[in-house]
């Protein structure tokens, strides 16, 4: 899982947060991304519930729409890429 985190936190600072000019991606797989997602669902509703009593269904996702972000993400890259 340590290097699940690693890569997420390089694409964020590599790719998101900063743009570097010669980055490589790190390949994160879905399945890595499910046990972290699963993974911090868990901590957050232990410690959660714990201090208040209170959990949070992570696991609702039916309305949750991926096509915003990926298209945002496809203008970024393809700005970078064209020079714009």
């Amino acid at each position: 899982m340590e290097s699940a985190i690693k890569k997420v936190i390089d694409a964020r600072d590599k790719v998101y947060a900063h743009t570097d000019p010669d980055v490589r991606v790190p390949n994160v797989s879905i399945a890595e991304l499910e046990t972290l997602c699963l993974t911090a669902a868990t901590w957050y509703d232990d410690i959660i519930g714990r201090f208040f009593g209170a959990t949070f269904f992570f696991q609702g996702t039916d309305d949750w729409d991926i096509d915003y972000p990926l298209k945002e993400l496809s203008e970024a890259i393809e700005k970078r890429v064209n020079g714009v």
